[in-house]
């Protein structure tokens, strides 16, 4: 008897994990649909923010956000965010004002390291792509996260979650305000 409620449990949890996993497989393929829609569009009114428009602290290598609507939605929010380490490039996309996917790229300077002395510092005009990470979105959850590389803020990673959460909300109604 044990045996068979044992076994009953196993097939339940495999039935679970894979309907669960063709869920998400199904959601993903949805927002990558919803994505190549938002990328075709070729007629959207571009609202263009500099620095202390959008940042909330000037950062060492100043910041450039750029909103992409059509008839008074945002579809799409582009940032290049310059820091002393590097660069963050990152792409928030929506679908009815949501947010579904978003799109993380980390570049490095290329750092000076040498034997005797180690880290010597940063070569400021040679980037390395040091990490990329694709957040799939739905319901103002996560789904999945799709990443190559390391990040240097990897031990920060579930913070790092949240920042991009609350970003695409708050730089969503930056760019509606500016819209109008």
């Amino acid at each position: 008897m044990k045996l068979l409620r044992y076994i009953l449990t196993i097939l339940i949890f495999l039935f679970y994990f894979n309907s669960f996993s063709q869920d998400t497989e199904s959601a993903i393929k949805d927002i990558r649909e919803k994505f190549k829609t938002i990328n075709q569009i070729n007629s959207y009114q571009e609202i263009v923010l500099n620095n202390e428009e959008f940042l909330e602290h000037m950062t060492d290598g100043g910041g450039h956000l750029t909103g992409f609507c059509r008839n008074d939605t945002v579809y799409k929010i582009y940032t290049k965010i310059g820091l002393s380490f590097g660069v963050h490039t990152i792409e928030y996309y929506y679908w009815n004002e949501k947010p579904i996917f978003i799109y993380f790229i980390e570049d490095t300077y290329e750092q000076k390291i040498d034997s005797v002395h180690g880290f010597l510092g940063f070569n400021i005009d040679k980037f390395e792509k040091r990490f990329e990470a694709r957040y799939y979105l739905q319901n103002d959850s996560l789904l999945e996260i799709k990443k190559k590389g390391e990040s240097l803020y990897k031990d920060r990673e579930i913070k790092m979650k949240e920042y991009l959460l609350e970003r695409a909300e708050r730089y969503l109604k930056i760019v509606k305000n500016k819209a109008k």
